[in-house]
C-alpha cells in the first residue's frame, strides 16, 4: 500500500466526506458519533495504521453492526466515513518512518444505534487492542463523541482552502499531513 503523506486531503475525499453525511441520514442510519482512534498510542508501526482500521472495520465492526449479541438490539448495515491524518498541535508530519515523530490517527464517524452505545464502546477498546498488537496510551487512545444534529466539517479541513470553502461546512482549512493511498478516506453503507 502506498502511504504518501500530503498536506491537504484530495477533492474525491473532501467531496465523499460531505455527501456521506447526507446519505447516511437519507438510509435512515446518520452518524450518531465521531471516534478518533490515535495509532501513536498503539503498538503498531504507523506505516500499518491504515491496515489495522482495514482489520477492524472489516474483521470486527462490520460483523457486531450486523450480527449484534443475542438480546443485543437491531441488526444494522455498517454506515461511516474516515479520514487518517497525521498531526500534533497544529505541526503537520510527513513522514512515519520507524524513528520519526507522528501522530496517525483516524477520525470516524459512525453510526450507533442508542441501544447499543454501551456495547460499541467497549466494544472498540478490545477491537483496536487486538488489531494493533496493544494499546499503550490511556484514556486519550480512543475518543469517542456524540455528534448531535449539527453536520461535521471536521473531517474535511484538511482540504486545500477552496474545496473546505464547498465541503467545509464552516470550517477553517487546516493541512492535516493527511495520508494518501488505498481508501483512505472513505464511505461505506
Amino acid at each position: 500500500m502506498d502511504n504518501r503523506a500530503t498536506l491537504f486531503i484530495g477533492a474525491k475525499a473532501a467531496q465523499t466526506n460531505y455527501y456521506a453525511q447526507d446519505h447516511a441520514r437519507r438510509i435512515g442510519l446518520p452518524f450518531t458519533h465521531v471516534l478518533t482512534i490515535n495509532y501513536a498510542l498503539t503498538s503498531v508501526d504507523p506505516r500499518q495504521a491504515v491496515a489495522a482500521f482495514s482489520k477492524l472495520r472489516r474483521n470486527h465492526f462490520n460483523k457486531w453492526a450486523t450480527r449484534p449479541r443475542s438480546g443485543g438490539g437491531i441488526a444494522i448495515a455498517p454506515t461511516y466515513a474516515f479520514s487518517f491524518e497525521n498531526v500534533r498541535d497544529g505541526q503537520a508530519f510527513t513522514t512515519m518512518e520507524p524513528g520519526d515523530p507522528h501522530n496517525v490517527h483516524v477520525h470516524w464517524s459512525v453510526h450507533v444505534p442508542a441501544a447499543r452505545l454501551w456495547d460499541f464502546e467497549t466494544s472498540i477498546w478490545h477491537w483496536v487492542d487486538v488489531t494493533t498488537g496493544g494499546i499503550i496510551g490511556g484514556a486519550e487512545t480512543i475518543h469517542i463523541t456524540p455528534l448531535g444534529d449539527q453536520p461535521s466539517g471536521y473531517q474535511i479541513k484538511g482540504a486545500s482552502p477552496a474545496l473546505v470553502e464547498i465541503y467545509g461546512r464552516g470550517q477553517k482549512p487546516s493541512p492535516r499531513a493527511s495520508l494518501s493511498g488505498d481508501a483512505l478516506t472513505q464511505a461505506a453503507t
